[in-house]
Order: structure tokens, then sequence, then C-alpha cells
């Protein structure tokens, strides 16, 4: 047969549905869009639990030294691969009493230009009110009156109340230059690194006038002292769903080609060539099977809109890999089947068809 006529043959198979060809494409397409769309939702939990650890603070180590930790220093870490962000905090020993609240002190702090980034703020913005600061004197005050000055206010700072070391929700917070000493060092050390943590002592000064030993803490433990991403995605419940969603489509492509063996074995019979059988129906084949990634496709591109940050390049590549062992897997089975058929079995396949 020529390659004109074995193009012909197919589609006219296809057309005319001797192959089953959307059965079979939609039993694949089921097959695949489930295999996909749980390990792609699998992989996003992963990832949206990574977030909420990391925007918990979970991952900031605190170096507590008072008046013992190097402002420069403990800024210096943010330069270090591994370390986002770092900087240094201390507490003044004089509240600011509000003239409106004379019996509720606002404990007043300053942090370093990277601790102020830390938060999220600019460096030299000026004094910030914390969030329960913001709720009794209101979101658009200016100055607060003290019995002796005025204290203008520049803003204010996010510090949410979700499980993380209290102490900064009812306080102040100014800018401070890193030449004088700190109390405490925050390092923010995300994927979670116990080797990245301990650079913190780094931030020391020596000696320091602490008569205290320094104490290193998690800011947030609600969630766990750790959280190891690259294990929680190595070990989800669904990382073998390509294979068996390989095998679960391969007795699809073996069914495909068994419910027609009578009919490939009476082909053969007539004079038909083997390897132009295995053209015909590799392209029938090929053909229902690719067509299955048209809806698998949108499964993918939704998820991988949909998903938390940094989790889309992950369940696009496990996605992909799912797809392109689902069509193989068509391919291999419908193929394996072909190479089991034999013409001198034509009358047993009439007698059990």
């Amino acid at each position: 047969m020529r390659a004109s006529a074995i193009r012909r043959e197919a589609v006219r198979n296809l057309r005319s549905g001797t192959s089953r060809a959307f059965l079979f494409a939609l039993i694949t397409s089921v097959l695949i869009c489930v295999a996909v769309l749980t390990d792609g939702l699998s992989l996003q939990s992963a990832y949206a639990r990574a977030e909420q650890f990391h925007q918990s603070g979970a991952s900031i180590t605190v170096l507590s030294a008072p008046n013992g930790i190097d402002g420069g220093a403990c800024d210096a870490l943010s330069n270090t691969p591994g370390i986002r962000q770092a900087g240094a905090i201390r507490t003044s020993p004089d509240p600011v009493v509000p003239a409106v609240l004379a019996s509720e002190p606002i404990p007043s702090n300053e942090g370093s230009p990277g601790f102020m980034r830390l938060l999220g703020v600019p460096a030299k913005r000026g004094v910030l009110e914390g969030p329960e600061v913001v709720q009794a004197l209101g979101a658009h005050t200016k100055k607060i009156a003290t019995s002796g000055q005025q204290i203008s206010i520049a803003g204010s700072y996010s510090y949410p109340d979700d499980g993380r070391r209290g102490g900064l929700r009812w306080a102040l917070l100014a800018p401070a230059p890193t030449t004088a000493a700190f109390d405490e060092c925050w390092v923010d050390v995300w994927p979670v690194s116990s080797r990245l943590s301990q650079l913190v002592f780094t931030a020391l000064k020596a000696p320091t006038d602490s008569t205290s030993k320094p104490e290193l803490s998690q800011l947030n433990t609600r969630l766990g002292g750790t959280f190891d991403l690259r294990a929680e995605v190595e070990q989800r419940g669904t990382r073998f769903n390509g294979a068996l969603c390989a095998l679960l489509v391969l007795l699809v492509g073996v069914v495909s080609v068994s419910l027609r063996r009578m009919e490939l074995a009476s082909a053969l019979h007539a004079g038909v060539r083997e390897m132009h059988l295995f053209a015909i129906l590799l392209i029938e084949t090929t053909t229902w099977a690719v067509a299955t990634l048209g809806p698998c496709a949108l499964f993918v591109w939704w998820l991988a809109a949909s998903g938390p940050a940094g989790s889309d390049v992950a369940v696009l590549q496990s996605c992909i890999v799912t797809m392109a062992a689902g069509v193989l897997g068509c391919l291999s089975g419908a193929i394996g089947a072909l190479a089991t058929i034999r013409e001198d079995r034509l009358f047993a396949y009439f007698k059990h068809r």
C-alpha cells in the first residue's frame, strides 16, 4: 500500500466509526484530566502551605540580645543568598503616652533600614503606627499629642495577628541608623535552612553589653518549626499519577485494538502487510489520543493561572509529563495489542466474537 492509501484508510476508519475513536478519546480524556487535575491541585496545596508559612513570619528567626546586636552586621545578612531580608530592632526605654490615652502608654521601637524593609515599609518614612494604634487613634491621625510634644505620624505598618509573637501591634516604630546597638536581629530565611539561620549569630557585638545569653527563637510557631517545600512536593500522594495514568490508558489502547481483532486478522488474511496495518492503526490511535489533550490543556492552563506564586512551573512540568505519558500509553497499548494478532487465529477470533 502506498502512503496515500494508508492515510485514506485510516481517515475512512475514523470517519465511519470503525475505530470507535470518539469513545476511546472520551475515556482517555477523562483519565488524563483526572490525573492532571488531582496532581495539579496537590501541588497547588503544597505551594499554598509554603506561602502561608512564609507570609505568617514563620520563616523569620529572631536573635535576642539586649543592646548586643550590631545593626550594620544584621542588615548585611540580607546580601546572603537564601536570606530574603534581615534587620535589627531596639525598644526605647520611654514609651509614648498619648494625651487622649494617658493610661495606655505606647511602646516605642526603632528599626534599622533592613528591618523596615522586612516589614514592607520605606526605610526613611518616619514614625509609623502599629495596627492596634491605628484602631485606637484612627487611620488618619497625623500627630500624637503627648504631655510635652507633638509626634508626627508618617503612616502605619502591617503586623497581622496570625500567631506571630506580639509586641509590635500596639507600638510605634521609627527608622534608625545602623550605627547604634540594637536588641534583636530578625532574619527571614526562605526556603527554610537551619544552616543559614545560624548566620544570625554573626550580628552579635563582641563583647555584648548584655549579661544574659543571646536567645534564638522563631517569630511564629503556629505552623510548626520548619517547612520543606521540596520534600512536600516529592512526597505528595499524587506523585505517581503520571505512571498510573499511563498504565490505565495503555489498557484503553489494548482494548481499542482487541475489539477489532477479527477485522484486523481478516485484513492480514486478505493480503494487507503487517507493517501497513501498523501504520494505519498508528495514525488512527495517534489522532484520537492527541485529541484528548485539548480538554486537558484547559485544565492545565487553569491550574497554572490560579495557583499560588511559584507553583505554575511545577504544575506545568507535572501536567505535561502526565499528558505525554497518557498519549504514549495509548500508542504503546494499541501497538502492543496489534502485535499479538495473528492471521492463523482468524477462525478462533470469529468463534469467540
